[in-house]
């Protein structure tokens, strides 16, 4: 794909007013896919066995006494081939390495690594890629909760939390009339 840096930032940073964005996306929503709630059913493929990360839900790290391994390219299609059977329109992949020991800087949509390579960081699905690293807007308002009170557990009110709700209401479509705050898509499903 041939994209310049300009279009991207505009993609990403653009100076389209917020409400004008949102009812331009409910209406390519809507248009496609009606009122109906959907999700992405994903296929996860571990790169390797290896891992210095400890999750707790992972069911396939070895260590390299264990046997731990890279995957070979036809397990990796192997395992892509049996999500694309289930129906799966995604596949995440991960390499088994932390992540704080390989970007060692990350500005709006670039990631850096240790060599001061400039990368798009286009992981996608996780909050930041969304915002931009560093946004300064974000780190404001981050500093400013911070001075006042960290967190409460979801299921106290706060003011900052209650006037969030209150602006989501007002940008939502008018048949969304509630809203639940969860840690998680886990929890939400649950």
């Amino acid at each position: 794909m041939n994209i310049s840096e300009n279009k991207i930032y505009d993609l990403v940073y653009g100076d389209k007013p917020i409400l004008e964005l949102k009812e331009e996306a409910m209406q390519k929503k809507y248009s496609t896919y009606g009122t109906t709630v959907t999700f992405s059913p994903k296929v996860f493929i571990p790169l390797t066995t290896l891992c210095r990360d400890h999750c707790t839900y992972c069911t396939f790290v070895k260590s390299p006494t264990d046997g731990g391994v890279y995957l070979t390219v036809e397990e990796v299609l192997s395992i892509a081939e049996a999500g694309e059977s289930a129906y799966c329109t995604e596949a995440l992949f991960t390499l088994g390495d932390k992540p704080e020991d390989k970007w060692k800087e990350a500005k709006n949509f670039y990631v850096f690594d240790d060599k001061g390579n400039r990368w798009i960081d286009m992981t996608s699905g996780i909050f930041v890629t969304n915002a931009g690293h560093s946004n300064p807007y974000i780190n404001e308002a981050m500093k400013n909760q911070i001075d006042s009170n960290l967190t409460f557990a979801y299921q106290y009110n706060t003011d900052v939390r209650n006037e969030f709700v209150e602006k989501l209401l007002e940008i939502s479509p008018s048949h969304f009339d509630k809203v639940v705050l969860l840690n998680s898509g886990s929890e939400a499903t649950d």
